[in-house]
């Protein structure tokens, strides 16, 4: 079942890369999503349902904004429901999210890691990896600290990204999550990165999501005022139905976070 599940959602998602660019490279694309259904087919690897959006209510500390916190990552539908997964090549790729509003000492966030429960396999167990309590409202990339263990190849990771409204009350915590996965990238895509310094390009292609918005996100936070990168940059996030995004500012954040 859940092979059946993961090719319609990968033959949809080639789709719409396939409409970004000419990408003639099909072998190799194929031999991606075979890779990835060869993962998710064990059980253990398996990607939980995730939440893309918090709750557009208000929340302790946390107003009422549309759109809410928001994590910039691929949804999947599927006859047997929804699930949210992103690809990378770094072991230590960065996740994008949208704060509607600051984090701050009083309001600040954390990024979990979720493993199996060794006891139990109906529960999870949640290890804050970083912690935030300043990042201004926008579009924010959190990079998974370096004083982790890097992610390995061809494993599923589950993440958790809360934002804490109110310390006494945990009910009322924003959260989004969803997981990703580390793929080796063949050689032939970075041999055309180098040749062609079109890395955006190149990866999403490939399918490698994070890798894509990245690259991305990070000239257009440099370049704001860039025409050419704002429609990039819009497409890109049209094709996983996130345009409400799109007129939000990338801002800098994060850097020395904990």
């Amino acid at each position: 079942m859940l092979n059946k599940v993961l090719s319609g959602s990968f033959l949809a998602l080639t789709i719409i890369f396939y409409g970004l660019h000419s990408f003639p490279a099909q072998a190799q694309s194929a031999n991606f999503f075979n890779r990835i259904r060869a993962i998710f087919s064990r059980s253990s690897s398996a990607p939980a349902a995730g939440r893309r959006r918090g709750a557009a209510i208000r929340s302790g500390t946390c107003q009422a904004m549309n759109p809410p916190l928001t994590a910039l990552i691929p949804l999947y539908q599927t006859a047997g429901g929804s699930f949210l997964v992103s690809t990378t090549t770094g072991e230590y790729p960065t996740l994008w999210f949208y704060l509607p509003y600051a984090i701050t000492p009083d309001r600040p966030a954390e990024l979990r890691r979720e493993d199996p429960d060794p006891t139990d396999p109906n529960y999870v167990q949640q290890q804050t990896v970083l912690r935030l309590t300043d990042a201004p409202a926008g579009v924010i990339g959190v990079r998974l600290p370096a004083t982790e263990a890097p992610l390995e190849i061809d494993r599923s990771y589950n993440w958790t990204f809360v934002v804490l409204c109110d310390r006494q009350d945990a009910s009322t915590n924003q959260f989004v999550s969803g997981a990703i996965v580390r793929l080796a990238a063949q050689s032939n895509l970075m041999q055309q990165i180098r040749q062609t310094g079109q890395q955006s390009r190149f990866y999403t292609q490939a399918g490698f999501w994070e890798d894509a918005i990245t690259t991305l996100a990070d000239l257009k936070r440099r370049s704001p005022n860039d025409s050419q990168l704002a429609v990039e940059w819009t497409n890109l996030l049209k094709t996983v139905d996130l345009e409400a995004i799109a007129t939000k500012p990338v801002v800098k954040c994060c850097e020395g976070a904990k």
